[in-house]
């Protein structure tokens, strides 16, 4: 956030909001401790009065709770603190820091499937031409599978989020299609592995002058990326002989390429709307 955002009696059941200033605070301060009966966010919040402060912390406490159970925040001080000098067991609450995986978290960039809201806001934005009403429904499932460490849920819900962002393209290319016959040909291709494969012909034809335009490593996306996310969604979907290890570190990093694959399909369509491919 830019600058401070408003609290007062028509934001004061409003959690998603404390959320996003708690990580903002995250992000800026990099607890290394905190008590959960800190109040001071004026850093971060305007007030509509003090009495607004308390309403604000009460939130906040939730959202403290929140980030303990992700494995982002764990209770205690850093070792170098002493119970002697803050008069608490420097173990225990009220005493809250960053854990090693949310450190991680932090330095992993502003966009991470923990924080769901500005996860889901930053797709949003991102997402002009390919993240419609289902891409999003389809992510914000798996991002509240994330949140409850189901994991293997949360990667088969984000690649059905892809598949659905991808045909969302091929809408987009399939109209832009000049010639009839071609255009004919392409609606009736039924598999979506056919219409990727048709796609990433076609932008590999382009010729490097326009390519250089275009995001780098966007082949490496179409080819690699999509396919990535959705093969985990195809074997995730079906009975497997093995049971499925996907951990958190695993579906973390493919929340991050989706965000990647996102950005560049995006780059891309915007050139199919005006150009055609």
């Amino acid at each position: 956030m830019d600058s401070k955002v408003q609290f007062g009696a028509n934001e004061q059941n409003d959690v998603e909001l404390v959320r996003q200033v708690v990580w903002q605070r995250l992000r800026n301060e990099k607890w290394n401790q905190l008590s959960v009966n800190d109040y001071g966010f004026d850093q971060f919040v305007k007030f509509e009065d003090n009495s607004y402060r308390f309403i604000f912390g009460n939130l906040a406490r939730e959202v403290f709770w929140e980030l303990i159970g992700l494995g982002i925040l764990v209770p205690g001080q850093p070792s170098s603190q002493t119970s002697q000098a803050t008069g608490y067991d420097a173990w225990n609450l009220p005493w809250v820091q960053l854990s090693t995986y949310g450190e991680q978290v932090l330095k992993s960039g502003r966009i991470v499937p923990q924080d769901q809201l500005g996860y889901l806001k930053e797709t949003k934005t991102i997402g002009k031409f390919c993240f419609g009403d289902i891409s999003e429904h389809y992510l914000e499932e798996a991002l509240r599978c994330f949140s409850r460490s189901c994991y293997t849920a949360s990667v088969l819900l984000l690649g059905v989020a892809t598949e659905a962002s991808f045909l969302q393209l091929c809408s987009l290319y399939e109209k832009s299609i000049a010639d009839p016959n071609s255009q004919k040909k392409f609606s009736k291709l039924q598999r979506i592995k056919e219409k990727h494969r048709r796609i990433l012909e076609s932008y590999l034809a382009l010729p490097g002058a326009i390519r250089q335009q275009l995001p780098d490593g966007l082949d490496v996306t179409l080819a690699g990326v999509y396919d990535l996310i959705r093969r985990q969604r195809n074997e995730l979907g079906h009975p497997q002989d093995a049971r499925p290890e996907i951990d958190r570190e695993h579906a973390f990093a493919l929340f991050h390429l989706f965000v990647t694959y996102l950005r560049d399909i995006e780059a891309l369509a915007a050139h199919v709307q005006s150009h055609g491919l």
